[in-house]
């Protein structure tokens, strides 16, 4: 099955806890003529058995670096080139926004949510950030891991549904 419906090249995709969806945040580079655009991003959520599009969100701006599955499989969490995190539920919906940019900067590379349901970032200046995705607030400091270096992978080591740690990467936008 091909899966179509949002533009763009794919930058990272997470499967659901079922295995039922698959979620994928994209990069749509501006036309070669107009330097001033930023790229855009597309998020796309698809039912894999029939390849139909459940959802998907546009963000003009701003292109996709990471996504993840809330251990339920009702949320899914987007990070975006300008810092933002959108958690969205399974209609494309937009039910929280977190603005990484007051204590950290570049695009959000990584993210991997906790059985309890809150989220960790991580960004491209190496912070790595603990959030409640209900209220919006951050849970403890930010951590300072360790910034990265140009042009390479960063793993992030999150738990796997299967309660033993699984390694993901991005790659910078």
């Amino acid at each position: 099955t091909t899966l179509t419906g949002v533009a763009g090249d794919v930058q990272e995709m997470a499967l659901s806890p079922d295995g039922r969806r698959l979620a994928a945040v994209t990069f749509v580079a501006p036309p070669p003529e107009d330097r001033t655009r930023r790229p855009d991003g597309w998020f796309g959520l698809w039912d894999l058995a029939s390849g139909r599009v459940l959802a998907r969100h546009h963000d003009e701006g701003a292109d996709g670096g990471s996504v993840a599955f809330s251990p339920a499989g009702d949320r899914v969490a987007t990070g975006w080139a300008d810092g933002r995190v959108l958690v969205l539920d399974t209609t494309g919906k937009v039910r929280r926004t977190l603005d990484l940019s007051a204590t950290s900067a570049g695009p959000v590379t990584a993210l991997a949510f906790s059985r309890d349901g809150s989220l960790l970032t991580g960004t491209w200046s190496g912070i790595v950030q603990h959030w409640n995705t209900a209220t919006g607030r951050q849970l403890g400091h930010p951590v300072l891991v360790e910034a990265a270096p140009c042009h390479e992978r960063q793993p992030l080591r999150q738990p796997a549904h299967d309660g033993k740690a699984q390694s993901g990467a991005a790659e910078p936008s």
